[in-house]
């Protein structure tokens, strides 16, 4: 059994169809971030899929801010009570596979219990700058306008625009 956790931020019918997709052995867990307008029909179109376990409008979500890893560990908490799925897949609203269903199924049937998620120590050598250079820029985001306390998330202050390089608690 599968579990797709829908991240979705706009265009409702894309993600009625995305829903529509998994029709079968896949529980949906979907969040919609609360700045985008939804029309009662169309939550409830998608809580009318028998797959569609949850739609969640629970957190603001700003690009690039610690609100995206807030909803995507809300929506694991919902699929980790809610399902007994083998496989939890994370993807956008956005999305669309390009094969169809069973090809997806028949793809983990044949590689049951194979994991495709990976981790290395810190800093690692093998990577630019041993690691660090890719944490020296940060959106800051989730500070603009008071939207977060920094002592709650981490560190760092900036001005919501582009990136900026700065110092992160992962700077050196």
């Amino acid at each position: 059994r599968h579990a797709i956790l829908i991240l979705a931020h706009k265009n409702i019918g894309q993600l009625c169809r995305l829903a529509g997709y998994f029709e079968k052995a896949c529980d949906v867990f979907i969040h919609i971030d609360k700045k985008q307008s939804v029309t009662r029909e169309e939550e409830e179109k998608l809580r009318s899929y028998k797959q569609v376990k949850v739609v969640s409008r629970e957190y603001d979500v700003n690009w690039g801010g610690t609100s995206v890893l807030e909803s995507e560990m809300h929506l694991l908490r919902m699929a980790v009570q809610r399902s007994d799925a083998d496989y939890f897949h994370l993807i956008s609203g956005q999305d669309y596979p390009t094969r169809p269903l069973d090809y997806f199924l028949e793809f983990f049937d044949r590689n049951a219990g194979k994991e495709y998620i990976g981790y290395l120590h810190l800093p690692h050598p093998n990577w630019e700058d041993n690691t660090f250079r890719r944490l020296q820029y940060y959106y800051p985001y989730d500070y603009a306008a008071g939207k977060r306390n920094p002592r709650e998330v981490g560190q760092g202050t900036g001005k919501a625009t582009t990136g900026q390089k700065g110092k992160t608690p992962h700077s050196r």
